[in-house]
């Protein structure tokens, strides 16, 4: 039943990002000095006037936009903001955002590293950490776990000025791999948050669940502090 309630809310995550209203930056048919008939592809980043950090969500080639023919328009989500959105803002292009968290639940604590990448808004992910008894003040196991995570800001879905929605982002992550105690086995981990970015600093609250086979099921809240750089 656990499975199926996660396949269904994963299922529910990815219907919400492949039909939210499209509340994104349309820049055009030019970034910048950048000729738009060189390689512009989903995943990339781009700082604009502003230094927000947007990310591109979708490229349309050989399209009338206006009054453009056979031009290109690249649809943007803000992945970090840090200030007002102007629209034509000339956009410098930088490296992939990589990802840096920790994370801490009930039961077991988990360091993170992400990348972003051409299957935006799915990303890699690298998780590393421990499970332990809060009873016995002791830690139980070792966990290394790899996977996808996949986000999607909140302002897809809602137009607002409102701080929470326009830095807020909703996220889902799972993850497979090893829990090594007395003996290596196997171990498999999911979660689902609401992310909030202050500049280049982010924190999380959601849930996660954690399967180790010949262990404990373990579902609990959680809480994250991470950075973008």
């Amino acid at each position: 039943m656990k499975r199926l309630l996660v396949c269904a809310a994963l299922l529910v995550l990815a219907a919400l990002c492949a039909y939210a209203s499209t509340t994104t930056f349309v820049y055009g048919s030019s970034i910048s000095s950048i000729d738009m008939d060189q390689d512009v592809r989903v995943g990339q980043v781009y700082l604009d006037s502003s230094s927000n950090v947007l990310i591109v969500k979708s490229v349309l080639r050989d399209v009338d936009y206006g009054g453009q023919e056979n031009g290109t328009v690249v649809e943007f989500d803000k992945y970090i903001s840090r200030g007002e959105h102007v629209f034509g803002s000339p956009l410098v292009r930088r490296g992939p955002i990589i990802g840096i968290g920790v994370y801490g639940g009930l039961r077991h604590s988990l360091a993170r590293v992400s990348v972003t990448c051409a299957l935006y808004p799915l990303y890699p992910v690298v998780m590393a950490g421990l499970g332990y008894d809060l009873e016995g003040a002791k830690a139980t196991d070792s966990l290394v776990l790899g996977g996808f995570g996949v986000q999607f800001p909140i302002s897809r879905l809602w137009d607002s000025d409102f701080t929470l929605i326009e830095n807020g982002k909703i996220g889902a992550w799972c993850a497979f791999g090893l829990s090594i105690s007395d003996s290596v086995t196997f171990a498999g981990s999911y979660g689902f948050s609401y992310r909030h970015n202050v500049g280049p600093f982010n924190w999380e609250l959601g849930g996660m669940w954690l399967y180790r086979s010949g262990g404990k099921n373990l579902i609990s809240p959680y809480i994250g502090l991470g950075v973008d750089i």
